[in-house]
């Protein structure tokens, strides 16, 4: 009889350098969000809404009230049906409690017809609120939004955008001008829902121990929006919990409002224990 020759241990698998890990994780993201409902725009950042007398944000609330569904070992069962008839109030926003975020549309059009098509099905399904931002592709989808809202006759969408604090913005003048540009885009005489981006942490020479923190000069800027009626209401975006808290303070004290801070939460972003 012929011995087999005993089997030799193969060896260990190295490990996947981080740039091909990196790759892999933002494919199965990608390959998650394709298989979403009409489109990853649904993936849009959620509004928290913020009581008139306090500026906690209460995400563990927010978590229930737009992702409380009942959730099995199979994934969550969300109906696009069942969470487009809620409504919820935003400042004087009467708004469906789902909104469709415009930074997967085409960032390089004015006219789309993938992107008519989505803001035709969401209106059909009775979501009514849109999220762009001057940032998005330089004003081309805020423009790209009002091409839609024409197209498809949209005239229950509610628009809301935001300012980019960048660094060469040094005044409160900019924050107007940058208004007065986005809806001017918009075609609308008052923005639905003005928002502040991000805090301003752009600070390129920080390194070189220059630092110059723009946040009240900004929050002065979207208070004389406000004031001017280029705005209807007044939201933050990216905003945690100690700067949400001083802006609160600095706009109540001028009669101004915030009644929204949006984050980056949802289904693919669920940051249970970040603040």
């Amino acid at each position: 009889r012929r011995l087999a020759a005993p089997a030799q241990p193969r060896p260990p698998l190295s490990p996947p350098s981080p740039a091909k890990m990196r790759t892999k994780m933002q494919l199965a993201g990608v390959v998650m969000a394709s298989t979403l409902a009409l489109s990853s725009c649904f993936l849009a950042p959620v509004q928290l809404r913020l009581p008139s007398s306090s500026a906690q944000l209460h995400v563990a609330a927010a978590r229930e009230h737009v992702l409380g569904r009942q959730s099995t070992l199979a994934g969550w069962k969300c109906s696009l049906q069942d969470t487009s008839t809620e409504r919820v109030q935003i400042g004087t926003l009467d708004v469906s409690c789902m909104g469709m975020g415009t930074l997967n549309w085409p960032l390089n059009k004015q006219v789309d017809a993938d992107a008519e098509a989505s803001m035709r099905a969401c209106i059909e399904s009775g979501i009514d609120l849109f999220d762009t931002a001057e940032a998005y592709g330089f004003g081309t989808s805020e423009k790209l939004t009002r091409s839609c809202i024409d197209a498809v006759g949209a005239k229950s969408a509610k628009v809301a955008t935001k300012f980019a604090p960048v660094p060469w913005r040094q005044d409160a003048s900019d924050v107007v001008n940058a208004c007065k540009a986005s809806a001017e885009r918009l075609g609308v005489e008052s923005i639905d829902l003005y928002q502040i981006h991000w805090p301003d942490i752009l600070q390129p020479f920080k390194a070189f121990g220059l630092e110059r923190k723009k946040d009240e000069v900004y929050w002065d800027g979207i208070a004389q929006c406000y004031d001017q009626g280029l705005i209807q209401n007044v939201g933050v975006s990216n905003y945690g919990p100690e700067i949400l808290a001083r802006a609160h303070a600095a706009l109540k004290a001028r009669g101004v409002p915030i009644v929204s801070n949006q984050i980056n939460f949802s289904l693919l972003c669920r940051k249970q224990n970040n603040q």
